[in-house]
């Protein structure tokens, strides 16, 4: 019974700081791919980028996260996507933001490709630094290893809250 109540309290823990919507603009502008630093969640999150690029053929892909880039861009390269901004300096979500908002100025017609964990620290960065709200978009699918029904997931998703509290103590002067 007491493993039953530990499950129910980290998943609906879980969920509550997963939460998010799914919404997109009539016309996106630019697709952000956010790295991860396993290749294959990045993967994940390069073809979710594709399937958008092929709904909006006119958006440009943004690919962020230093360790990273030379992969993605060979992935891209591969799928024939021509129209590719590279942020080479970022190694954390902060970073990213900063870097992408060079790009974009305050565009608001932005997918923001990144995990269900991932995504309340990428939604609470990219909020303290655009003036304007992107839209945002989660890769993960419901039974992935970052699931908040998997032990994993809660681990991740309590990873990201902790990074959140530490990365968001910074300010833009910070880097």
């Amino acid at each position: 019974m007491i493993w039953l109540l530990i499950y129910i309290f980290f998943s609906l823990t879980s969920y509550l700081y997963v939460k998010h919507q799914e919404h997109y603009p009539n016309k996106i502008k630019y697709i952000a791919v956010l790295s991860a630093s396993l290749w294959n969640v990045t993967q994940q999150r390069l073809f979710v980028a594709l399937k958008l690029l092929k709904k909006y053929p006119q958006a440009q892909i943004i690919i962020s996260g230093k360790e990273m880039i030379p992969n993605m861009k060979l992935f891209l390269q591969k799928s024939h996507v021509d129209k590719i901004n590279i942020t080479c300096e970022s190694t954390n979500t902060f970073q990213d933001a900063v870097e992408i908002k060079k790009i974009i100025g305050n565009c608001n017609n932005v997918a923001i490709i990144t995990h269900a964990s991932h995504l309340p620290r990428v939604r609470h960065t990219f909020t303290k630094l655009f003036s304007v709200q992107p839209f945002y978009y989660s890769v993960s699918p419901f039974f992935s290893i970052d699931s908040i029904l998997l032990p994993t997931g809660w681990v991740f998703s309590f990873i990201n809250l902790a990074k959140d509290i530490i990365y968001n103590k910074k300010t833009k002067s910070d880097y």
